[in-house]
């Protein structure tokens, strides 16, 4: 498979000369898409929200990638679903035969992070994807990560 080609826009905020000569890609009307209804957990959908505005206020979200943050939304509802069961059944069951053995909502869990990850990684919301990126925000992003675990705390 390959290395992905990078899009214009972000070759153009590192101010790359290569930004210049490409022509063609589509640039879509910064909004924000509402949160679909199947992202039922509250948590998610203020979490959707926060990051859709960080996001137009980056100049980075757009109708088309508002699905892809709602699919972050939604595995970052169903690793807190995950996690809730993981608390009240333990990390490990016992088998029959007396071995013990992984909850399978651990993977379930581990899964559904890894999606949210790999969202937020497209969206320049990890350090290391942000790096080389220069936007004109006018806020800084929030620790989502943090602000996920303010809010589990509050509940």
């Amino acid at each position: 498979m390959g290395r992905r080609k990078t899009p214009t826009s972000i070759l153009a905020a590192r101010g790359s000369i290569r930004a210049q000569g490409r022509k063609g890609e589509p640039d879509f009307r910064i909004e924000i898409p509402p949160c679909p209804k199947w992202v039922k957990l509250k948590l998610a959908r203020d979490w959707y929200k926060e990051q859709a505005e960080y996001a137009a206020e980056a100049g980075i979200m757009s109708a088309p990638f508002g699905t892809a943050l709602a699919g972050a939304a939604f595995y970052l509802q169903e690793f807190i679903q995950c996690e809730k069961g993981i608390v009240k059944q333990g990390r490990t069951n016992i088998a029959q035969s007396g071995a013990p053995y992984q909850n399978p909502l651990v993977g379930i869990r581990n899964k559904a992070w890894d999606k949210v990850l790999r969202v937020l990684v497209e969206f320049g919301y990890t350090p290391a994807a942000r790096s080389s990126i220069k936007v004109g925000a006018t806020k800084q992003a929030a620790n989502s990560l943090q602000s996920f675990n303010d809010d589990e705390r509050e509940a």
